[in-house]
């Protein structure tokens, strides 16, 4: 950004100076000046909230949950996020076990195909944890109930992810689910 501030101070000066009638002196005292000041006053709001900035990513909601998947989880296995937060998996580099890491436009938008390559995918590759974001304290209560009715492989994995996984902890409204051990 210096580079770029003292690049923008001299040339801006420069140019004006070229304009015919303008009087070059008076520009190449006065302009690097304001343009200077119109830097420095276009930071303030940036400098007066860095403290906040700085306290928000001190305070970051994800690293209990990642920290629980990394001490309870070796480096292959899956871990399946149901919600929006699959920045867990990332920061916690661990894979997803379906390609749709991401549910809401999933749910929203998807078709019964899509939905069932979803379920199967989770069935084939078995996710060592799950974390439900969605703040229900059963794995499978209300989880994906329109789609359900419509799909027996579907209503098939939800009873499955219900009857195989039992809760081994929770962080605020998520709760965490290990497969359980027969």
């Amino acid at each position: 950004m210096a580079i770029l501030t003292a690049v923008l101070v001299y040339t801006v000066p420069f140019l004006i100076g070229k304009i015919p009638g303008m009087p070059s002196q008076t520009i190449q005292r006065w302009v690097p000046g304001i343009m200077l000041a119109v830097v420095v006053l276009g930071q303030f709001w940036q400098i007066k909230a860095y403290p906040e900035h700085v306290r928000e990513l001190s305070e970051n909601n994800y690293a209990p949950v990642v920290d629980y998947i990394v001490k309870n989880t070796n480096e292959d296995d899956k871990v399946l996020i149901i919600g929006a937060e699959s920045v867990v998996n990332f920061l916690a580099r661990r894979e997803a076990p379906t390609r749709y890491v991401y549910q809401y436009p999933l749910a929203l938008l998807g078709r019964r195909p899509m939905f069932e390559e979803y379920f199967n995918q989770i069935l084939e590759n078995k996710p060592a944890l799950i974390i439900d974001t969605r703040g229900r304290a059963q794995l499978d209560e209300k989880l994906y109930v329109p789609l359900q009715k419509r799909s027996q492989v579907v209503r098939d994995g939800v009873k499955y992810l219900g009857e195989n996984y039992e809760q081994v902890a929770q962080f605020g409204e998520w709760f965490v689910y290990r497969l359980a051990e027969k």
